[in-house]
Parts: structure tokens; C-alpha cells; sequence
């Protein structure tokens, strides 16, 4: 297979990558209110309609995988700089170290090199018809065409913001519900390129490399998670669980080799040793004190509980104002202030029953109280369905072991030279 590995884009023969461009702003702002009520529509929607470039189909019977950034020649490349500093740097007050930095801003970084076309391409890969296949040859055209719009460098600064130990999004929970979440959609879009760049190395011949770039993901989707909130812990396991599907087909194509079928075990085993892995539970308290605490600072006065209303009540184009919308407009400072302690015990009673073996029956159960009115009319309109907030993280653990498992009993074969 023809390799050129010092190339900073996928190119195939006969048809030259692209430059490399950055995308423009394309960053998805979505307030939390809205974040939420979509998380259980479906966090993992893909992209679609992503526009066609109007080149040739490729000739090559090959696809020229993106190179590792560690080989020879790349030391200036991002994240592989000599770990002894220059003085002139080791001094410098100005400087950070990256084993100091805030993973959040080298995220942003990256999200500024993934090119215009390569979200959409690498949203649109048919993974059906790839299936376990790491033959060049036999790869299908949405395939070759994610593969031909990233870079090498991308990936690179990816998975160095994904080492870093610190990832602080410095999110603004002052706004409460209208919280803008804008990384979000980056991560997933950066997650989606990122399973392209693990299968592009298994084509190349280079199953460590492959292995690397999926545990990278496992580590991104843990930063997505850091911010206590239920949308981020839905997006994490959403990232974790691309991760692993890819995992998965990997281990039955037989191509990964000894060590990078033990580095994905190692680590999955490490995130199987959390109690939470994704903040789950931490995503409902977070929400619990972002959303009172919210509401106590800014609608504890005459007229606020109208005010706040008027944020929860979405537009419907002139439908009749929910039931509960209207009980809880109506409400004096005190009958707020106690409709806050109702809620405030309906969140305390959910955490003392997350972590228990028959935790989605007392949470239904205590779901039902809310509609009964037993947590006051506040609850009835902002406690999100705790089932379903609960499922998703006790699949993802289940997950995690299965991956495990088809790696473990997978086909390996020499490692690699």
C-alpha cells in the first residue's frame, strides 16, 4: 500500500487533498432549557445534507492514511515538542506548560482546524458499508471522501487536548437555563472525524495508532462530561459509545494487534473502575443547583414567578398556556420560595436513590409523585424524566464490558513494525 505519512491531509492517489482551510464559525449555540428537553430525542443525531464537492470519483484501488505525529521528522508538530524546554521558555512567566493547560482552549484550537467540508463528510459515512473493513480498496465513497478532508495535524492536536488532565469549559451557570453550551456540538462532530482518523490508521497498517485515536475519544467524551450538567453526561456517553462501536468492529476484522487490543482494555477497564464515569449522577445535582439556585438569586420578588414563566413556557405559536405553566405563574414569593424546597427535596430523595439496585423503579416511582403534585407545581414543569436520565449511563456501562469482551476474545495478529 502506498503511504506518504508526512502529508497534513488524507489524499488519495491520482486526486490530490485539498489545502488545508478552516472552517468559519459554525458553533452551535444552545441554550440549556433547550439542550435538555432534546437529550431524550436522541443526543447522537448525525449530520446530514452536507454539500458535495463536485471532484471526480477517486481512481486509486488505496486510501493514504493521515500519519502518526510521533515519527521522525514531525517533533515540531503539535503536542510532540522536545520535553526539555529552552531556557529562554523554561523562564518565560508568559509560558504554560502543556502538562499545566486547560484542555477546553486546546479543543478550541482544534475545532478551528477542522476543515469546512470534513464535518459534514465525516457525519455522512456510511459505517454499514464500511463495516470491519480496513482495505483501502474496498472502502465506500462517503468513506474516502471523510477520509480525504481531514487532517493530520487536526488529529494530532486532538488527542493532545485529550491528555491533558484539567478541562474547565469556565461555562456561564449565572444564566441558568439560557446557558449557552457551545462546545457541544464541536466535540461531536470532532468525535465523529476522530473514529474516521482511528479506521483511517487500521488501513495504513498502523493498529496502535488506531488504538490511540479511540482511546482519545474516551478521554474527549470524559471532558465533555466535566460540566454538571445532564446534557453533557448524554453527550460524553454518546461520544464513549462511538468509541466503542468502532472498538467493537475493529476486534472482529482480526487486524488489531496484541498491544493496541491491550491499551483500549486497559483503559476501558480504568473507566469501569469509576462509579461514574460520564458524571451522571453529578450531572443531577449540578442541575438541581443550577436550576434553584437560578431561580431563588433572580425570581424571588414580586412578579417573578410571571418572569420566570415567561422562560419556561416555550412558544407554541399561540397554543394554550400548559396547566402547570399557569399554577406556577401564579404563585407569591413564599408559595415560590416553598414550591423551590418541594423541588429541592424531589432532587435530594432521586440522589439518595440513584445508586441503588433497584434504582429505575424508585425513580419512576418518584416521577409519579411529581405528577401526583407531591413536589409542588414547580417540579411538575422542571425536573427532567429521571429514567430515561438514568438509562443512558447504566447501558454505557453495560457497553463498556461487551467491548471489552469482543476484544478479549478477538482474533490479533503480529504487531506491527
Amino acid at each position: 500500500m502506498l503511504s506518504t505519512r508526512r502529508a497534513t491531509r488524507s489524499t488519495l492517489p491520482g486526486m490530490p487533498g485539498m489545502p488545508g482551510t478552516s472552517r468559519t464559525s459554525r458553533t452551535s449555540l444552545m441554550p440549556l432549557a433547550m439542550a435538555t428537553m432534546l437529550a431524550f430525542c436522541g443526543v447522537a443525531g448525525g449530520q446530514s445534507g452536507a454539500s458535495k464537492d463536485g471532484r471526480a470519483a477517486p481512481t486509486s484501488q488505496s486510501v493514504v492514511a493521515a500519519g502518526h505525529a510521533g515519527q521522525a521528522g514531525h517533533a515540531s508538530r503539535a503536542g510532540h515538542a522536545s520535553h526539555e524546554l529552552p531556557a529562554w521558555l523554561a523562564n518565560a512567566t508568559f509560558y504554560t506548560r502543556p502538562s499545566d493547560r486547560n484542555a477546553a482552549l486546546a479543543y478550541y484550537q482544534s475545532f478551528t482546524m477542522l476543515p469546512r467540508d470534513a464535518r459534514g463528510k465525516s457525519g455522512n459515512v456510511d459505517w454499514d458499508a464500511v463495516g470491519t473493513n480496513v482495505d483501502g480498496a474496498k472502502m465506500p465513497e462517503t468513506f474516502t471522501q471523510a477520509a480525504r478532508a481531514l487532517s493530520e495535524d487536526y488529529l494530532n492536536r486532538v488527542m493532545m487536548a485529550s491528555r491533558m488532565s484539567v478541562c474547565r469549559w469556565e461555562s456561564s451557570f449565572e444564566d441558568g437555563i439560557l446557558m449557552l453550551l457551545p462546545y457541544l456540538g464541536d466535540l461531536r462532530a470532532t468525535a465523529r472525524s476522530m473514529r474516521v482518523g482511528a479506521r483511517l490508521a487500521m488501513v495504513e497498517g498502523r493498529p496502535s495508532l488506531a488504538a490511540e485515536r479511540l482511546v482519545a475519544m474516551h478521554r474527549m467524551a470524559a471532558h465533555g462530561a466535566n460540566d454538571p450538567v445532564l446534557i453533557c453526561s448524554l453527550v460524553g456517553i454518546a461520544i464513549s459509545e462511538l468509541a466503542n462501536e468502532e472498538t467493537r468492529l475493529l476486534a472482529e476484522s482480526g487486524q488489531l494487534t496484541t498491544g493496541a487490543r491491550d491499551l483500549i482494555i486497559k483503559h476501558l477497564e480504568n473507566m469501569l473502575e469509576q462509579k461514574d464515569p460520564m458524571n451522571s449522577r453529578v450531572a443531577i445535582k449540578g442541575e438541581r443547583d443550577l436550576m434553584l439556585g437560578w431561580i431563588e438569586h433572580n425570581f424571588l420578588h414580586e412578579g417573578g414567578a410571571a418572569e420566570l414563566t415567561e422562560l419556561l413556557q416555550p412558544a407554541e405559536g399561540g397554543a394554550a398556556p400548559d396547566l402547570n405553566i399557569l399554577t406556577l405563574k401564579s404563585l407569591s414569593v413564599d408559595k415560590l420560595k416553598d414550591a423551590i424546597s418541594d423541588s429541592r427535596r424531589f432532587y435530594d430523595k432521586v440522589l439518595a436513590v440513584w445508586d441503588m439496585p433497584d434504582a429505575p423503579e424508585r425513580l419512576t416511582a418518584l416521577s409519579e409523585s411529581v405528577d401526583k403534585d407531591q413536589f409542588g407545581p414547580l417540579a411538575r414543569v422542571i425536573v427532567p424524566s429521571l429514567v430515561n436520565a438514568r438509562r443512558p449511563s447504566t447501558k454505557h456501562r453495560e457497553s463498556l464490558r461487551e467491548t471489552i469482551d469482543a476484544l478479549r476474545i478477538a482474533k490479533v495478529r503480529d504487531e506491527e513494525k
